[in-house]
């Protein structure tokens, strides 16, 4: 049996493992000369998350986050990794330029529970259209 104080020092661990993962995301953004983010604390626009599919945002360790017309801020976790370069360069071919952020893999699976959002607000949009009957 689980007792009070040993779900305490669980919590607190989960906490510790969760501030040496950004630390570690900070040095890094250093390493790669790019800023770090902590995205518990910046909104995610929907619209500018759905530039890019889930399964493929999750592929290259990524997601849009702001869109202010064709400029970007994007959140990535490794800007060398193959996928996350193709997605960046077909942004680009979409006429986006894109600021890029270092962020941490708690952070991304944060961002990336918003994808339920745009499945929603399309379900309800779908929803919502039914045919027009004229006479």
């Amino acid at each position: 049996m689980v007792t009070f104080e040993e779900e305490k020092q669980e919590e607190h661990l989960t906490k510790l493992r969760r501030k040496e993962e950004e630390d570690t995301v900070k040095l890094l953004s250093e390493k790669y000369r790019l800023p770090y983010a902590d995205l518990s604390t910046i909104p995610v626009n929907v619209d500018a998350l759905a530039l890019v599919h889930e399964a493929e945002a999750r592929a290259g360790e990524m997601a849009v986050i702001q869109k202010s017309g064709k400029r970007l801020e994007v959140a990535l976790r490794n800007p060398d990794q193959p996928k996350t370069k193709a997605i960046l360069e077909d942004l680009e071919r979409q006429r986006y330029t894109a600021d890029l952020f270092l962020v941490s893999a708690a952070c991304l699976e944060m961002v990336w529970v918003a994808y339920a959002n745009i499945a929603r607000r399309a379900r309800a949009i779908t929803g919502e259209v039914g045919p027009t009957i004229t006479s």
